[in-house]
């Protein structure tokens, strides 16, 4: 054979195969159902769709109602900051930074309290140890007339002492550091006191309060008159 018999023979094989790749239809792939059930065919590209869910239910929406927030009450009590002071606290993975606080709060007719607490950030402190002031509430006797107490008293506590005196109308508080916040916060205007030994804040805070605790009421002397008249005659 020539060779351009030869050529002819080619193009002619690939023109068949080029009509024969027109001609043939497209395949498309079917999914197979993983259920094995082949008359069930997955459409994944179907309009509906395919879980209830996906359905959007024409709802009429009800108006929102307007929660009013309730005003707080006010607390009968007043609070005052005593104490406010840095802790770092040593561990293994290295110091900790905490704050500790010490608070005391009173209505000024006879009750007051002191709490101390500890947090990691100052306001949480306060927070915490009004909190545990109220859990550590005394009461204390105050007389009418000159808003004093009734007699002369002593309060200890750890290494402060202070010492109480009551006072006529128009004397005024005679007392400084914490004593004269725990004094006013209890609604005592005229007093005489002094402090000896330690004046840490803390201490002398609890030593006034352990004082005021100790106080008694006018009646009190008044039941037990006789028995001190006849045990000094006696």
């Amino acid at each position: 054979m020539s060779l351009e018999n030869k050529k002819t023979i080619i193009d002619d094989k690939e023109n068949t195969e080029v009509q024969k790749s027109v001609a043939k239809p497209s395949v498309k792939a079917e999914v197979k159902n993983p259920t094995g059930n082949e008359n069930k065919i997955r459409h994944t590209n179907s309009s509906q769709p395919r879980n209830s869910h996906d359905k959007k239910e024409n709802k009429v929406r009800e108006p929102r109602k307007n929660f009013e927030r309730k005003p707080k009450t006010p607390s009968e009590f007043i609070e005052k900051v005593i104490w406010i002071r840095k802790i770092n606290k040593v561990t293994t993975g290295g110091r900790r930074l905490r704050f500790s606080a010490a608070v005391a709060i009173g209505n000024g007719k006879g009750v007051v309290g002191f709490g101390i607490s500890k947090a990691n950030e100052v306001p949480d402190a306060i927070k915490k140890a009004i909190e545990a002031a109220h859990k550590n509430l005394t009461t204390i006797t105050i007389t009418k007339n000159s808003n004093s107490i009734v007699h002369e008293v002593k309060g200890k506590y750890c290494g402060s002492e202070i010492l109480l005196k009551p006072a006529k109308e128009g004397i005024g508080i005679k007392a400084g550091g914490s004593a004269r916040d725990i004094l006013e916060l209890a609604g005592i205007h005229n007093i005489y006191s002094k402090a000896f030994r330690s004046r840490n804040k803390i201490n002398l805070a609890r030593a006034t309060i352990a004082g005021l605790g100790n106080v008694k009421p006018a009646e009190y002397f008044i039941k037990n008159k006789n028995l001190t008249t006849k045990r000094s005659n006696g």
